[in-house]
C-alpha cells in the first residue's frame, strides 16, 4: 500500500483568538510563498496558498474563478504557474488542455 505524497512549500498556522496567522514562506517557482497541495485537493476549509506579494491566505474556493477547485486550469495554476496573486492573473494567457 503506497501513501500518496503531496507538494508542500513552507508552512501556515491559522490565526486564533489570541494570535495572528503565521506564514512561513519558502522559495519555489512562484517566489517566496506558502503552498499546500493536500489542503487544495482535500480540505476546502484550510488555507492552501499564500502568494509572495500578499499576506492573505487563499482557500481552495478562492481559485474558483480560474477553472474550479479540482478541475479546469486550477490545479495547474496552484502547482505549476507563476501566480503572484490571483487578481494579477490573466486567464486568457493560460492554454486550455
Amino acid at each position: 500500500m503506497s501513501k500518496e505524497t503531496y507538494l508542500k512549500v513552507g508552512g501556515y498556522t491559522p490565526e486564533t483568538e489570541d494570535t495572528e496567522a503565521v506564514i512561513d514562506r519558502d522559495y519555489y517557482r512562484q517566489g517566496w510563498i506558502f503552498k499546500d497541495e493536500e489542503a487544495f485537493l482535500h480540505y476546502p476549509d484550510k488555507v492552501c496558498y499564500v502568494p509572495e506579494l500578499s499576506d492573505e491566505g487563499l482557500y481552495p474556493a478562492g481559485f474558483s474563478g480560474y477553472g474550479g477547485r479540482a478541475e479546469g486550469i486550477c490545479p495547474r495554476v496552484l502547482l505549476c504557474g507563476g501566480l503572484a496573486a490571483p487578481g494579477n492573473m490573466d486567464r486568457r494567457a493560460i492554454p486550455r488542455q
